[in-house]
């Protein structure tokens, strides 16, 4: 049984801009291939198929491929098919999820309604992350998240779409909902959404279902590579001896690591790259299980994961630093406290601006400065000793902090000068400070002055 209309919808969301299409049917040990620029063509030749799994490919083949034997009509045994160099570049991202059931066999409703959260928590996840909204389509046995994107067939982005699929597999697949890590090639194809599922044999609690469209956006844009790359990202890599780990060249070990620190480990489970320990609660933000785990590689890397927004600047570094602060070194220890402070949600401290009185004295005398130890105070060195000790023993009590400016202004020529630049030094640094000069200062002098930082005193 085939949904022609469904197929047409296929056709106008995904081949209206690169329309060669290769329908690929397989079953019963046999294999077809036909190559299409038509849907109305390519509906009225695969109505004789039906029993069959009937796919297309996603992304963009190379026109020359239109000239292989199989040209608008479909053929048994094809000498070839496409494969990854023939396709020009890629325009689809395939998430493909399927529960964990028996070989040839169909999803029951409930496994499939377990697929279905999954979808759920990946599609708000990659939109947290920067992603544009999905297709999403029923593929009979599971579902489909396809993303609009625009990337080079090149051997780079075949990497980073497998670098992709494996952190979502990472984070995603449990022991009932797997993700597909395999479909990261460019010639991948997949199910012809509108056709109907061929394995196994139909019965009520297994039926074979007919793929169909769940939603389409309205406006169905292209994801940014920046996010793909973002996400691709998170995918550990061992730790290499270094500073930061003291040049440590042993195997960690997570097990002993948890026993010893308490941690609670509410539940382990296999994924395609190694083991995920999903934890009690998050230490960072105290997410119930399972939002939050930690990942142990077959390749030995580690990672640690919260799917909360607030707690995605954590990772494995973080998580062990949380338990064990001598872990790494001191820079580490220090960047994880920044950490842990600035993003704790505690209200960061605020200073009140400074609020000028216009009313109030512009220029302030000896008895309006308050006395302050000179110990205490933050002082910039003028570099001039040898006319300080000629300064008045009056001066000296009075003002023994600045009392190297006013020397140096009686004393030389070039006092002005020096005012200048100790003025826009502190101007620049935005601080608070005071001068006092034994002369006058001249209005060409104030202004250039900020006279909202700094206050003025005369004798």
């Amino acid at each position: 049984m085939i949904n022609e209309s469904e197929i047409r919808r296929w056709w106008d969301i995904f081949k209206r801009d690169n329309p060669l299409t290769e329908v690929r049917i397989l079953g019963r040990g046999k294999t077809f291939s036909g190559y299409y620029t038509n849907p109305e063509q390519l509906i009225a030749d695969i109505l004789a198929y039906d029993g069959y799994g009937i796919y297309a490919t996603i992304n963009a083949i190379k026109d020359s491929c239109y000239g292989r034997t199989q040209h608008d009509c479909i053929i048994q045994k094809p000498k070839a098919t496409t494969s990854d160099n023939d396709i020009e570049f890629r325009t689809t991202l395939l998430i493909d999820l399927d529960p964990e059931r028996s070989s040839d066999t169909n999803a029951s409703d409930a496994e499939k309604a377990l697929a279905w959260e999954t979808a759920k928590n990946i599609i708000k996840y990659l939109a947290d992350q920067g992603f544009e909204k999905p297709v999403i389509a029923d593929s009979a046995n599971g579902y489909h998240l396809l993303y609009k994107v625009y990337l080079d067939n090149i051997p780079e982005n075949t990497e980073l779409v497998k670098n992709f699929l494996q952190v979502l597999d990472m984070l995603f697949s449990s022991d009932a909902v797997k993700i597909d890590t395999s479909v990261f090639n460019a010639s991948r194809i997949s199910k012809l959404i509108g056709t109907k599922s061929a394995k196994g044999t139909d019965t009520p609690e297994r039926p074979q279902r007919q793929s169909f469209f769940c939603y389409v956006p309205e406006s169905y844009k292209e994801v940014d590579i920046a996010y793909i790359k973002k996400v691709a990202s998170y995918l550990p890599k061992p730790e290499q001896p270094s500073r930061y780990n003291n040049y440590s060249t042993e195997k960690f070990d997570i097990r002993s690591f948890i026993s010893q620190q308490g941690i609670g480990n509410a539940k382990e489970t296999r994924f395609s790259g190694g083991l995920k320990l999903i934890l009690d609660e998050c230490p960072f933000g105290g997410h119930k299980a399972p939002d939050s785990a930690l990942f142990v590689m077959d390749s030995g890397a580690i990672a640690f994961r919260c799917l909360h927004n607030s707690c995605q600047h954590f990772h494995w570094r973080e998580f062990r630093l949380h338990y064990d602060p001598q872990a790494y070194d001191r820079r580490e220890q220090e960047e994880y406290a920044r950490k842990r402070r600035y993003y704790s949600g505690a209200p960061q401290k605020t200073v009140a601006p400074i609020v000028e009185d216009k009313r109030g004295k512009v220029w302030l005398s000896m008895k309006d400065i308050v006395w302050q130890d000179p110990s205490e105070l933050v002082s910039i060195a003028s570099g001039i000793s040898a006319s300080v000790q000629s300064a008045s023993a009056a001066s000296r009590r009075c003002v023994p902090h600045l009392q190297k400016i006013r020397s140096a202004c009686t004393s030389s020529g070039s006092g002005n000068g020096f005012v200048r630049r100790c003025i826009r030094s502190v101007c620049e640094k935005r601080v608070r400070g005071a001068f006092w000069s034994g002369m006058p200062i001249t209005a060409a002098v104030m202004s250039s002055m900020c006279r909202k930082t700094i206050i003025f005193a005369d004798t």
